[in-house]
């Protein structure tokens, strides 16, 4: 028999291939155990069903089915409470919770959820996760936006400055004009509201230096911001290269650990035989505990690398993860020349030189016009004590040139600072480029020395195992010594860490150049 259960909104739905269907209500535990004794005959006849079966439970069979009791066989039909039709409605609209609690039980699990296994993380989708979560590259965001915000506010635009005052004052002695009272000049008490307008309207020799000097700053902190991309890129792309180099780490220790329990095995067949001592099974047991504290340390490291990981994630450290070391190394990088050219383009530290230089270029004409004139708007209106000469409300507006004199020197001093700026950036940018150009040519040449290294490792590791086969059948044969077994283990052991060593190399300087360049090469992989 093949039965389907169903769970949801708080009832349980089985369908069999013997046309039996039922629904049932999720009640306590007693309640279903009688729920599945019913039907069940007793010793004699057929047991009766409780009294709250008839609320329940809803069934239909087409047919009979016995049910073994020992050698004997006794016929039940279950109770009839509600016609088909009603049953298959009732399916219709318990269907939409019944579906869920079907997706989230796998087979064979006795009706509880399947585990979800760690989940299978690539490095490209590491760099997605990093770049949306990961904690220093929310910093850089909002560094980049507090510049932005500052820019805003110093940018050149019609925002006038509105003041609004008010004040009581009290001086002695009154002052009053000759002839008819209440001709006051000066009260004893005054009263004054009022609110004013300013506005600068044009400054000379400006132009839209200030505009352009907006623009530089904000293109720089988006450099910034693009920069420290980058290093999150890199940094977590270390991060998974680490774990990769730790999950292999702990394989060849593992494997390590096979081979001396091998050669533990192998002595001590040679002890029985007599064709080896005692003291040589104690040598064997010797490595093989330093091969399991070795196997242990390598967890221990790829542990301590997947916290490393999730950190750069922004993750909980202890989430479980897979890694997936490609199958083939990446192509061999492009010319310097190329190389060097496209830093210039993308490098985000040369594009925020330049930017820079462009607001620095701005800052001396702005330096300039300071000593020239400028031009303001006033305006205001004013509630006061009424005097014989002030009146109880007034309006006022006024335009403004102001022209510095006597300010030359000072002036002269802003517009070199402004200069010496722009002529240390200018400096700063041969520096970087030439500082970025040595480093492109370290990553390559650390590429073309893994690369190298990875097939001598390849080569290596063949040779130390046919040297450790040979050792194994002369041990087997009694013609060996436990050193001769143990030092051909290590060596082999040694070999297996350097192949995947270099092999992590490349991948490794292919990330570190791709840091330098500012942005991903073109990749082909090797056939």
């Amino acid at each position: 028999m093949i039965r389907l259960r169903i769970s949801g909104f708080g009832f349980r739905v089985r369908l069999t291939t013997t046309g039996t269907f039922e629904i049932r209500s999720d009640r306590a535990a007693s309640d279903r155990r009688l729920l599945r004794r019913r039907g069940r005959g007793k010793e004699g006849g057929t047991s009766q069903a409780p009294s709250f079966l008839t609320r329940s439970c809803l069934s239909w069979r087409t047919k009979t089915s016995p049910i073994a009791r020992g050698e004997r066989k006794v016929e039940s039909r279950r109770h009839t409470v509600f016609s088909p039709v009603v049953s298959v409605c009732s399916v219709l609209l318990l269907w939409p919770g019944c579906e869920s609690s079907l997706a989230a039980t796998g087979p064979g699990s006795g009706g509880q959820p399947a585990p979800r296994g760690p989940t299978l993380l690539s490095e490209a989708q590491a760099v997605e996760v990093a770049l949306g979560a990961n904690p220093a590259l929310g910093i850089a965001r909002h560094e980049r936006n507090l510049v932005r915000l500052d820019v805003d506010r110093q940018r050149p635009a019609f925002r006038p400055e509105i003041i609004a005052t008010a004040s009581q004052t009290f001086q002695s002695p009154r002052v009053d004009l000759p002839g008819p009272r209440d001709r006051v000049v000066l009260p004893n008490f005054a009263s004054r509201v009022g609110i004013s307008v300013r506005q600068p309207l044009y400054q000379f020799g400006v132009g839209d230096a200030a505009t352009r000097l907006a623009d530089a700053r904000v293109a720089a902190a988006e450099s910034g911001y693009r920069r420290a991309e980058l290093d999150v890129v890199l940094q977590t792309r270390e991060a998974y290269l680490d774990v990769l180099r730790a999950e292999r780490g702990t394989e060849v220790a593992a494997r390590s650990h096979e081979l001396a329990r091998e050669q533990l095995r192998i002595t001590r067949l040679l002890i029985e035989r007599g064709l080896a001592a005692a003291v040589d099974a104690l040598e064997a047991e010797r490595g093989l505990a330093e091969a399991g504290a070795a196997a242990v340390g390598a967890e221990n490291g790829s542990l301590l690398a997947r916290a490393n990981l999730n950190r750069m994630l922004g993750r909980d450290l202890e989430v479980t993860f897979q890694v997936r070391e490609p199958d083939l190394l990446p192509a061999m990088p492009p010319p310097l020349a190329e190389l060097v050219e496209q830093a210039r383009r993308g490098r985000p530290e040369v594009t925020a030189l330049r930017h820079q230089m462009q607001a620095a270029g701005a800052g001396i004409r702005l330096a300039r016009a300071s000593g020239k004139p400028r031009v303001e708007l006033e305006a205001g209106y004013a509630l006061q004590t009424r005097t014989a000469l002030a009146p109880f409300s007034g309006v006022s507006a006024a335009i403004q040139l102001t022209f510095p004199i006597w300010d030359r020197s000072l002036r002269a001093y802003t517009v070199r600072e402004a200069e010496e700026r722009l002529a240390q950036l200018s400096d700063s940018l041969v520096q970087l480029e030439l500082g970025i150009s040595l480093e492109i040519q370290q990553q390559r040449l650390a590429d073309a020395t893994a690369r190298a290294r990875s097939l001598a490792a390849d080569r290596a590791v063949d040779l130390a195992q046919k040297e450790y086969e040979i050792k194994r059948l002369r041990l087997e044969l009694g013609r060996a010594l436990q050193l001769e077994m143990l030092n051909a283990r290590l060596e082999l052991t040694r070999v297996w860490n350097e192949q995947a060593a270099a092999r992590f190399d490349v991948r490794l300087a292919r990330a570190r150049l791709e840091r330098a360049v500012g942005g991903a090469l073109a990749v082909v992989p090797e056939g």
